[in-house]
Order: structure tokens, then C-alpha cells, then sequence
């Protein structure tokens, strides 16, 4: 099944709204699926299995215990939700680690999703990053992500233990400047995308409201 980049923003934001993301964290992750389809990446199993069908295990980034420069959920049950650590790599409240340092992510959900923010501050500081977890190296560079097919199921992980960001120490890698219109999906997940999309059609109860993503009375993932 085809769907256009529109339909693919439109329906992922309209889902993480569905699974109890606020409107700001919704536009992110709707943002965040259309920059990653538009590049021929994973984005619907990530979305879908790493983080909607897991709202109740996810931590957000405010929350998230900080040792040294490394940032992980304050449970080991539970994970790091990567939308809420996409707002915070946008907003600059997690910096880039400086000269040789690194910055780590612990237990963090469907990592690919974070991609679109250092991929974006690679090119805002002129700086390319090497992007690591486990069985995967990626750069980010010019405002893109350096991958080929062989990653792309790297990429599709819905968790890992460890990511680490560092400053790339490779030559500047050629940035391909394909672009894609829409993505073929799978039609099984992608009819539970928008199982979660229609959710946004059903009057908010107080259940509804302690669904989302382990935020409890505060609506602040």
C-alpha cells in the first residue's frame, strides 16, 4: 500500500494524539515519520510497535534521570520515550556533547525517531555526529542521515539498551539529495496507525487522560 508524505504526517500526528500525546508532542512525531519516509526510512514499526502500543512504558525526557551526560528512565521497566527526546535535541534543553565528549541515551524506545533532530543540529552547527547503538554506526551530516540499505533494519529497532552521540571524526561523507514522495507501507501496521488516529474522534475521558505515556495527572511527556 502507497500513502503520500500528507497522509503519513496527517495520520501519525492524529495517532500519537490517539495514544495520548499533547498536540506538541503529536505535531513533533508527525514531523518526525514525514522526514524519515520522505528519505526511504523506517518510521511505521518504530511509531507504531516502539512507541504507541507502549505509551504505558514510556518515560518522558523531563523526567529522565541525568548521570554525568548520559539520560535514562529514573525505572529500569520503563523506557525513554524518543518524542520527547527529539523536542528536547530541537529545543537545545539536551545539548550536543562538546569537542570529544558524548552523550548517551539509556533504554530508549524507537530510536530512529530522534534521528530528524541531529540530523538538523549537524547542520545548524556545521558539526557532522556519529550516531551509535547496538549493531548500528550512522552519520549525521548536512542536515541528513549517512545510511545505506544495509541499516535500514538496524534502524526499524523499537528499543534499545545504550545510543551514543559523538562528534564524527570521519571525512565528510557525500550526502544523497533523493527524495521521496510517499512510502509503501505495510497495510496490516498501517491500519493500526490509523486505529490509533481514529482514538481522536472519541470524547476524552478521565481513563483516556492517565493513558498517555506514563504521564499520570501531569500532561508534561
Amino acid at each position: 500500500m502507497w500513502v503520500s508524505l500528507n497522509e503519513i504526517e496527517s495520520t501519525a500526528l492524529k495517532a500519537s494524539r490517539g495514544a495520548g500525546y499533547h498536540w506538541g508532542l503529536a505535531e513533533e512525531a508527525g514531523q518526525a515519520a514525514r522526514w524519515l519516509a520522505m528519505r526511504g526510512l523506517p518510521w511505521l514499526k518504530p511509531l507504531t510497535a516502539g512507541v504507541l502500543r507502549q505509551m504505558f512504558r514510556l518515560e518522558s525526557f523531563d523526567s529522565a534521570q541525568q548521570v554525568g551526560t548520559s539520560y535514562g528512565p529514573t525505572d529500569s521497566a520503563r523506557r525513554l520515550g524518543p518524542i520527547s527526546v527529539l523536542t528536547a535535541l530541537s529545543d537545545e534543553t539536551l545539548t550536543l556533547p562538546q569537542g570529544s565528549g558524548e552523550l548517551s541515551l539509556r533504554h530508549l524506545a524507537a530510536p530512529v525517531l530522534v534521528l530528524p533532530a541531529l540530523a538538523r543540529l549537524s547542520k545548524r552547527y556545521d558539526r557532522p555526529l556519529l550516531v551509535r547503538w547496538p549493531g548500528l554506526a550512522i552519520e549525521c551530516h548536512a542536515g541528513e542521515i549517512v545510511a545505506d540499505a544495509g541499516s535500514l533494519n538496524g534502524l526499524a529497532v523499537t528499543r534499545v539498551d545504550w545510543l551514543i552521540i559523538t562528534k564524527s571524526v570521519m571525512s565528510a561523507p557525500a550526502v544523497t539529495s533523493l527524495r521521496h514522495q510517499g512510502a509503501e507501507v505495510d497495510t496490516m501496521t498501517w491500519s493500526e496507525l490509523t486505529d490509533f488516529a481514529n482514538r481522536t474522534y472519541v470524547p476524552e475521558g478521565e481513563t483516556s487522560r492517565l493513558r498517555g505515556a506514563g504521564a499520570g495527572l501531569t500532561d508534561n511527556d
